[in-house]
């Protein structure tokens, strides 16, 4: 069993921006050279999430309408961003998929990307693992 640990970064530009990670994932995948096994994506952050659906720009509408109505943006002590910790905590940052012949496991019509829920932010980490053989 081997584990390869990678951290990219990137940055974002405002509320509800969607970074497709699956090419960034399956370079590490190559670079870890596991060919099967296990990839794990965290989001060291309080309010970023990690999601895996179609990545689609009515779906983007979809994913942030949701949201917004389960969590709606006023009425939370934590002041400023209590939405986007709420949001973080209901999708969480964390997401595991299989690695199989040398590559991420997802579906045709899946994508794996980071969703901000809290503003621009220029500096947003992800720890990537990948274990396996």
């Amino acid at each position: 069993m081997v584990t390869y640990v990678e951290t990219i970064s990137f940055s974002t530009k405002h509320d509800y921006d969607y970074v497709d990670l699956e090419s960034d994932l399956n370079t590490i995948v190559k670079k870890s050279g596991i060919k099967n096994g296990i990839c794990v994506a965290f989001a060291p952050h309080a309010t970023g999430i990690i999601a895996i659906t179609e990545l689609e720009s009515r779906l983007k509408k979809d994913i942030q309408k949701l949201l917004d109505s389960i969590v709606p943006s006023r009425g939370w002590a934590h002041g400023g961003n209590g939405d986007a910790h709420l949001k973080s905590m209901i999708l969480n940052p964390c997401k595991t998929v299989p690695v199989i012949n040398n590559r991420i496991a997802i579906g045709t019509w899946q994508s794996i990307f980071f969703i901000e829920v809290d503003g621009g932010r220029s500096n947003r980490k992800l720890t990537i693992i990948i274990i396996g053989d």
